[in-house]
C-alpha cells in the first residue's frame, strides 16, 4: 500500500484521522512520534516560518520545498497545501505532479479567490470544479489514481448573512463530492451547531479546522470524532505553540538573566534520548 492509498483508507475507514500540521521537518517528526498517523502541511505555517505577512507570499516554490522536506522526514502520509494550485490548466496539472514526484500523499485545493482582489471571496463554482478536475487529471497521468484530493470551500466567510453562507458551503461541498474529491474540507466553522449541521448536510466525508482562534473554545477534537467528521485538521497547534514557548523563553532569559523558571518549568532542556529518537527517525511512540 502506497501512501496515498494509507491516506485514503484512514480517511474513508473510522476512527476520524486527527492531523496536525507541520511547519518544518523536525515538528512533522514530532507529529509522527507522537503517534499521529498523518500530517499536513498549512501555507500559514509556511509564511510564519518565513516572517511573511501574508500566505499568499509564499510561492509555489517555497512550498514545495516545504512540503518536500517534510515528506522525507516521516514514514506517515503527508498532505499538501496546494493553496488555490498556484494557477489554473496546465500550470495546475504540472503542479499536481510535482507534489506527487516528491512524495505527497495528497492535496487541499481552495475555492478561495487569493489572487484577484475585489473579485469576491470564492471563485465561481464552475472553475473550482475545473481545477478539482484537473488535478484528478495529473494524478491519472502520472500514474497515481489514489492521490487524495481535499476540495476546500471558503464559502462561509463568503457573505455576511451566515445562513445563506451556510447554503452555500453545503451546496458546494456536495458538488465538490460528486465530481470526484476524496473528502471536502469547510473552513470558518465557529461552533459546535455549525458543526453537527455540516456532519448532517454533507453526503460524504467533510474535513474541519479545529483549534484554531475562531473555535478553540467552541469544540473539540472529541466533538468531531463524536459526530463521525472524516478528518480534522490541527492547522495552528504546532507552530503557534511553538512561537508562544520560544518567547516565553527568550523573555525569562532578558529579564532574569537566570535559568531557574526555565528549569522549573522543563522549557529549556530536551530529553536527550528522545531527542536522539526523533533525529535518528526511531520508530514512532504507539498511542
Amino acid at each position: 500500500m502506497n501512501k496515498s492509498q494509507r491516506l485514503r483508507s484512514l480517511i474513508l475507514a473510522e476512527p476520524t484521522l486527527v492531523m496536525p500540521d507541520g511547519y518544518d521537518a523536525i515538528s512533522a517528526r514530532i507529529i509522527e512520534y507522537a503517534g499521529f498517523e498523518a500530517v499536513q502541511c498549512s501555507g500559514y505555517s509556511f509564511a510564519i516560518c518565513r516572517c511573511y505577512e501574508r500566505e499568499t507570499d509564499v510561492s509555489f516554490q517555497e512550498n514545495i520545498e516545504k512540503t518536500k522536506r517534510i515528506a522525507e522526514a516521516v514514514r506517515v502520509p503527508v498532505m499538501a497545501d496546494g493553496e488555490d494550485g498556484f494557477g489554473d490548466g496546465e500550470v495546475l496539472r504540472s503542479n499536481i505532479r510535482e507534489y506527487i514526484g516528491i512524495g505527497a500523499a495528497g492535496v487541499n485545493i481552495e475555492d478561495q479567490n487569493l489572487r484577484n482582489e475585489g473579485a469576491g471571496r470564492i471563485i465561481p463554482e464552475s472553475r473550482m470544479l475545473e481545477k478539482l478536475a484537473c488535478v484528478q487529471q495529473a494524478a491519472r497521468e502520472a500514474d497515481h489514481p489514489d492521490f487524495v484530493l481535499n476540495a476546500r470551500t471558503d464559502a462561509l466567510g463568503s457573505c455576511e448573512d451566515r445562513k445563506k453562507a451556510q447554503s452555500v458551503a453545503v451546496e458546494r461541498a456536495n458538488k465538490y463530492l460528486a465530481a470526484g474529491a476524496t473528502l471536502c474540507f469547510i473552513t470558518h466553522i465557529n461552533t459546535l451547531d455549525e458543526l453537527r449541521l455540516f456532519a448532517r448536510e454533507v453526503h460524504g466525508p467533510i474535513s474541519v479546522a479545529a483549534g484554531v482562534p475562531n473555535n478553540i473554545a467552541a469544540f473539540s477534537v472529541r466533538d468531531c470524532c463524536e459526530l463521525g467528521i472524516a478528518r480534522v485538521s490541527l492547522p495552528t497547534i504546532a507552530i503557534l505553540s511553538s512561537v508562544k514557548v520560544q518567547l516565553d523563553v527568550m523573555q525569562s532569559l532578558r529579564e532574569t538573566g537566570r535559568f531557574d523558571d526555565l528549569l522549573a518549568k522543563g522549557a529549556v532542556l530536551s530529553d536527550m534520548p528522545v531527542l536522539k529518537n526523533l533525529l535518528a527517525r526511531t520508530r514512532p511512540a504507539q498511542r
